[in-house]
């Protein structure tokens, strides 16, 4: 089994992916992975603004990586939308915890201050996407 999840690692490192794995065990009992984006994009307010917008595409099978600073005791909201209905993100916390998953749209509370990623994919084929980071 080691010598299988080794390869399986240096196959995902090779792919110009960085696997993180979250314990052995919790691979080995749950599949628990992380996938961590070499580059993410910086998201950028502007001053005095408390929204921001990205739009942009990705190919099928792609994924794109962005983050963006909070305090904890904010309200974080972030909405994907896209033509086809099949843009869908994950966040994850400071500490690399997943938030949520296949969303399209997501409202909640910060409890812990840092550094936050938003990683989206497409549900099916590729996708043009319009992101929506609201912080207040």
């Amino acid at each position: 089994m080691l010598k299988l999840q080794r390869e399986f690692l240096q196959y995902m490192i090779r792919g110009s992916r960085l696997l993180v794995v979250l314990g052995i065990v919790g691979i080995m009992t749950f599949g628990s992975v992380l996938y961590v984006h070499a580059q993410c994009t910086p998201i950028k307010f502007k001053r005095g603004a408390y929204s921001a917008s990205i739009e942009s595409g990705i190919a099928r099978g792609e994924h794109a990586c962005y983050t963006l600073g909070a305090s904890e005791g904010q309200t974080m909201e972030i909405i994907v939308s896209s033509l086809e209905q099949n843009a869908v993100f994950g966040l994850y916390g400071p500490h690399g915890g997943l938030i949520t998953s296949d969303a399209a749209n997501w409202r909640g509370r910060l409890l812990v201050s840092g550094n936050y990623k938003v990683d989206i994919g497409a549900l099916r084929g590729g996708a043009d996407y319009k992101l929506t980071v609201i912080i207040q």
